[in-house]
């Protein structure tokens, strides 16, 4: 049950109140939402019996997190917890409410906290180590396609983390002899041109940092990509739509321990000294379908270190 509206009854408010909000609409949020409700079920904590969760959705427009913090705040609640892409606007806004973003992009770098194993004040979470996994999948690509020379990075433009993740890779690129192009896009007309961009200069794979952008474009970018280049992102949705190989943290694992951080806090323990998690699952996904399309021939040592298979 996700309680939605700002009516209560007298019994519900007497119940803890966990505040959500998701960048992203319900559909997205969902597997998320899931793993995260199934964590707080294996503390003891019931939406409805023991506890309340409210969930405020932006549908992917960032100048509606604004607004859904205040009606958070106001209700009030006990905590609140957020995405990535919520977790800047939460911490400009939001002083004194623990605040909790299971899978932040990189904290520090991004001034959110003063460090892992102190994080100071309100915020607290999980560190998806995304630069690290940005690395890990273009060493991927160079293993499976060791001609591609010239990659293409297509991510969201209005995310700074993801910019400055984008950053990073590119002198990484450099190191290991690989041309990289990045496309910073904002909307479906700047996917559609970002693809001609990649196919009149003929990249030879392409990379996609998942975000709620590009999620929500996922079945249409891969019906155009998946088998005219090799793909590389991260999770499953992303292979079993065509990605030739998906590499990452296991999001769902990290927000189902996103409710450990939340049961802490309602029993007293303060955000800032709850240390920041990093992963301790991360996933890699093989789809044989797309490589025979592509006329590409994995190699065993990936084959062997594949989570799954797709075939």
């Amino acid at each position: 049950m996700i309680t939605s509206g700002l009516a209560y009854s007298d019994e519900a408010r007497k119940l803890p109140r966990i505040g959500q909000v998701w960048f992203s609409n319900p559909s997205i949020a969902g597997p998320y939402d899931s793993a995260f409700r199934d964590g707080l079920r294996e503390l003891g904590y019931v939406d409805g019996k023991n506890v309340t969760i409210v969930a405020r959705y932006a549908n992917s427009d960032v100048t509606q997190l604004p607004k859904l913090l205040d009606q958070l705040i106001s209700l009030p609640v006990d905590v609140i917890v957020v995405t990535p892409k919520a977790v800047q606007v939460a911490r400009q806004r939001i002083a004194t409410i623990p605040i909790v973003c299971p899978d932040m992009g990189n904290p520090i770098r991004d001034g959110l906290v003063a460090s892992l194993a102190h994080p100071g004040g309100n915020l607290t979470g999980g560190y998806a180590l995304d630069t690290e996994t940005d690395a890990k999948r273009l060493e991927l690509i160079i293993e499976v396609a060791p001609g591609a020379k010239t990659v293409g990075v297509l991510f969201d433009g209005n995310d700074v983390s993801l910019l400055a993740n984008a950053k990073a890779l590119r002198s990484l690129a450099q190191t290991v002899g690989v041309s990289l192009r990045t496309f910073a896009v904002r909307d479906w007309n700047e996917i559609q041109a970002a693809f001609n961009a990649i196919e009149r200069d003929r990249l030879q794979a392409l990379m996609i940092f998942d975000n709620p952008l590009t999620e929500v474009h996922l079945d249409a970018i891969m019906r155009h990509a998946a088998h005219r280049l090799p793909v590389v992102s991260e999770g499953r949705d992303w292979a079993k739509a065509g990605a030739l190989l998906a590499y990452g943290a296991d999001y769902h694992d990290m927000w189902k321990r996103g409710a450990a951080f939340v049961d802490k806090i309602l029993k007293g323990a303060k955000p800032g000294d709850l240390p920041i998690e990093q992963p301790t699952k991360f996933d890699l996904l093989v789809n044989v379908r797309t490589a025979k399309a592509l006329g590409i021939a994995v190699p065993q040592s990936i084959l062997l270190r594949a989570d799954e298979i797709i075939r």
